[in-house]
């Protein structure tokens, strides 16, 4: 049986026999409002919403992803669309689709992407508002400088226009359609829809960015190209969905062997564990308990890092346990540190609950006491260890670099970084299904004679390289010492340059608006007046 199988029945499940797939999609909590209703109360949302749209104006809109704002420009037919490839097996496969004028729009910004050009972004955004690509790397670009809010603008802009592409059959809660990876012309919605969940999570609502990572999970479960299910664990114990996540967990585990991985190791007796609490079950503590003795014999290199991200002393007998101590695993292979780093920095703050650090330390302690060095369990998890992550896979070092924590030391081989990492599309697949061909690249431009401020705009791609930058401008200028003396200058005239090209960005995407047909038509008008329809379905 295949994953998609899996998904498409939720066979497996040990709590009950589920009555829809398991990666069914509820429209219900892919609104963030919803969530923060839940959380502070609709009275309270209900007014900040009135404070925000109160000199805004507001469009309504049938899409279910993201709310469409006042500031945005109409959308129109921008050449991104729809079709359908097939049926079969129960699913429903669809690709984008690019119009000859969206190939022409997304050459000139292949062209100027890897020539270094971010100001010319600002040209393609005044023609083409909604161009995929265009939206993601500008987006990084404010990110990059620290304003979430225009960069989260940014990534509501792509998904906005995606779900105005989508074909009449595509079915976001059904499922079962699917997007292969594959094809370049649907990876922009894969990544505009992991950095928009990877935000809302930081905006408090997990079980918002949950239903959003079982909707990129449904695309391609088979696949799954960018790594959710390394990360869908997470979102489950934040949002307190710990029967969701056991029932998904049982769903998969037959086909996809997620008992291999880290997170599912610890994730696991962490939500029977808290399960069990809010049902007093005795039973299912045990059970929990079982269950994380065996992740820290699988994994032992996870609980000290675990405990110091958490700020507790594991005290002596455990620091100095030969199967804890740092001189143990160290040895470790790479891709499990990864993987364990990728846990620790993403998921400690489930670890810091008084009582979830008690019990913790009780199964350590006992594990200490009991856990003898010959034991053949131990020898026999660390020879599975070496013989499972001999290499890291493609998928993961996709999930690991979009993701950006900081306690994951993420070394690419070169094979991967020498043609640059570009935000719209990191590390693309090798076996690429491509609709259409682009015409050879125009000769490589570089900015002239703008010294500071050039090299921090280039600075801003991720490929970028000072010691390159340097000896080409001084080849380039021919001893000029505007470009030296500006390069030594420090940061101050770079901050000028970047936050002028920004500033230009938000004026434009303020302003870009075209004429409106339906201009005239009153009920039109009254629609966009409006309040958001989305409605506070907690029930």
């Amino acid at each position: 049986m295949s994953s998609r199988d899996a998904a498409d029945a939720g066979a497996g499940a040990s709590l009950s026999t589920p009555k829809k797939p398991i990666l069914q999609v509820e429209h219900k909590h892919l609104n963030p409002d919803n969530e923060m209703k839940r959380i502070f109360g609709s009275k309270v949302v209900q007014s900040w919403q009135r404070q925000q749209q109160q000199h805004k104006r507001v469009r309504r809109s049938n899409c279910w992803l993201v709310q469409p704002k006042g500031s945005w420009a109409p959308f129109r037919r921008n050449g991104l669309s729809m079709k359908q490839l097939e049926s079969k097996n129960r699913s429903s496969y669809f690709a984008f689709e690019h119009s000859k004028e969206y190939q022409q729009v997304q050459f000139r910004f292949l062209d100027n992407v890897e020539s270094y050009h971010p100001e010319a972004l600002l040209d393609i955004l005044q023609e083409s508002p909604y161009h995929m690509d265009t939206l993601l790397q500008a987006s990084d670009m404010f990110r990059t400088s620290d304003d979430t809010q225009t960069a989260v603008d940014l990534l509501e802009r792509a998904i906005f226009a995606c779900e105005n592409s989508f074909h009449s059959l595509f079915n976001l809660s059904s499922g079962t359609c699917r997007l292969d990876y594959r094809r370049p012309e649907n990876r922009s919605f894969y990544i505009a829809l992991f950095k928009y969940l990877i935000f809302l999570g930081l905006r408090g609502c997990p079980r918002t960015s949950l239903e959003f990572a079982k909707l990129l999970l449904s695309l391609d479960p088979d696949g799954d190209p960018l790594g959710i299910f390394l990360l869908i664990d997470f979102f489950s114990l934040r949002s307190r969905e710990y029967e969701y996540f056991i029932e998904f967990f049982n769903c998969f585990e037959p086909i996809r062997n997620l008992s291999l991985l880290p997170n599912y190791q610890f994730s696991l007796p962490l939500a029977k564990f808290q399960l069990a609490q809010t049902k007093n079950d005795q039973q299912g503590i045990v059970q929990a308990e079982e269950g994380l003795r065996r992740a820290l014999i699988s994994f032992p290199s996870m609980l000290m890092q675990l405990l110091d991200k958490c700020g507790v002393n594991p005290g002596k007998d455990v620091e100095d346990h030969w199967l804890f101590s740092k001189f143990a695993t160290a040895s470790e292979p790479a891709a499990v540190q990864q993987l364990v780093s990728l846990y620790v920095g993403r998921c400690y703050s489930e670890w810091k609950e008084p009582e979830v650090v008690a019990w913790l330390e009780q199964v350590v302690q006992n594990l200490v006491k009991s856990l003898e060095k010959k034991d053949p369990i131990v020898s026999d998890m660390k020879s599975k260890r070496f013989q499972r992550f001999k290499g890291t896979p493609l998928n993961v070092y996709r999930h690991l670099y979009l993701s950006e924590i900081k306690e994951v030391k993420l070394d690419l081989p070169p094979e991967l970084t020498g043609s640059g990492i570009f935000a719209f599309d990191p590390l693309p697949p090798k076996d690429s299904i491509l609709s259409y061909q682009r015409p050879p690249p125009q000769q490589p431009r570089r900015l002239q004679g703008q010294g500071a401020v050039g090299m921090f705009l280039r600075s801003i791609w991720p490929n970028f390289n000072i010691t390159e930058e340097l000896m080409n401008q001084e080849a380039n200028n021919n001893g000029n010492q505007e470009g030296q003396e500006a390069g030594a200058a420090g940061g101050e005239p770079w901050r000028h340059g970047v936050a002028n090209l920004l500033d230009a960005m938000r004026e434009l995407l303020n302003t870009i608006h075209f004429a409106d047909p339906q201009n005239g038509n009153p009920q039109q008008q009254e629609e966009e007046e409006n309040e958001d329809e989305w409605a506070d379905e907690d029930q």
